[in-house]
C-alpha cells in the first residue's frame, strides 16, 4: 500500500517537472518575442530617420 502512494507522488513530481519545463520554456520565447520586437521598433525608427533625412533640403536651397 505504501509503495502505491511513492508512485503517485513520483508521478506528481513528474507532472511538476514537466509543467516547470513548460513554463520556462514559455518565458524564454516570450523573451524572444520581446527582443525581436524591440529590434524591429529600432530598425523602423532608423529607417524613418534615414528617409526624413534624405528628403530635407540642404543649405543653398
Amino acid at each position: 500500500m505504501n509503495h502505491i502512494f511513492i508512485g503517485m507522488i513520483a508521478d506528481a513530481d513528474r507532472q511538476l517537472a514537466l509543467t516547470d519545463a513548460a513554463a520556462q520554456s514559455l518565458w524564454l520565447l516570450g523573451g524572444v518575442a520581446l527582443a525581436l520586437a524591440g529590434a524591429a521598433a529600432v530598425a523602423l525608427a532608423a529607417t524613418r530617420s534615414a528617409r526624413d533625412t534624405r528628403n530635407t533640403r540642404g543649405p543653398h536651397d
